[in-house]
């Protein structure tokens, strides 16, 4: 993993094949989930999708239970479900890795993990990003929001630049959703304007305005003028 994380990936391989099959692994007990939760990541940073296919199972069984290792449980690595999550989510298994890492973020939250429940965040939002279901796309934009916020005061510069990323990406999908008039009449309810002071800003009749109001609600999949208004306060 160490070698993996600074880029020599060849001998950080080369490591993880003398290994043998994982089929094979039998890990000490202190070690187990460790050692399923690590080969997650770094079979993925490999491309080893099969292996990452097969580790998830042998991890599933532990579901429910958090990642821990050594005497006295002196290492700690987040729920068993996000580690779950992410591999669902790069075998494009994405409804499983959204239920996944949902169950993984209220449980950090629960148990007061405040750097994992981040991740957690993060990674949901990620994988609401890839379904882009009715709903993800609002939603991921808030998840990963508050994960930015959360690991910009927690000081976790790798997953806040990851975070900023999917930001961005977020930012281009719903920029192209909306037309160039829909982006204009968004801004002006941001300022607080009714329909009829938008149609008179914009030389519209206001049952035109409100109606480009329906357009921006229906395609962000938001409720209300004030969702819009946070929308449009988020990708400033």
């Amino acid at each position: 993993m160490v070698l993996a994380e600074i880029g020599r990936i060849r001998e950080a391989s080369a490591i993880y094949r003398s290994l043998g099959p994982i089929a094979d692994w039998r890990p000490t007990p202190h070690a187990t989930l460790f050692t399923f939760a690590f080969g997650i990541n770094l079979a993925i940073t490999l491309g080893a999708s099969e292996d990452v296919a097969t580790l998830r199972g042998r991890l599933a069984s532990y579901r429910g239970h958090h990642v821990v290792s050594g005497v006295c449980s002196i290492a700690y690595f987040g729920p068993v479900e996000l580690w779950l999550g992410v591999a669902a989510g790069h075998l494009d298994l994405l409804d499983d890795a959204v239920a996944d890492l949902e169950h993984a973020a209220k449980a950090c939250a629960v148990s007061g993990a405040a750097g994992f429940h981040a991740e957690a965040q993060y990674e949901l939002a990620n994988a609401l990003a890839l379904r882009a279901g009715p709903g993800d796309l609002p939603r991921a934009r808030s998840l990963v929001t508050e994960a930015a916020r959360q690991t910009e005061a927690l000081g976790m510069p790798p997953i806040a630049a990851k975070a900023a990323r999917l930001t961005k990406q977020l930012d281009q999908q719903s920029s192209t959703m909306l037309t160039p008039r829909e982006r204009e009449v968004a801004e002006l309810v941001a300022q607080g304007l009714t329909n009829r002071e938008i149609a008179a800003r914009l030389y519209l009749s206001e049952r035109t305005a409100e109606n480009h109001v329906q357009h921006i609600l229906t395609k962000l999949d938001l409720r209300n003028r004030s969702q819009i208004a946070t929308w449009i306060s988020s990708r400033r």
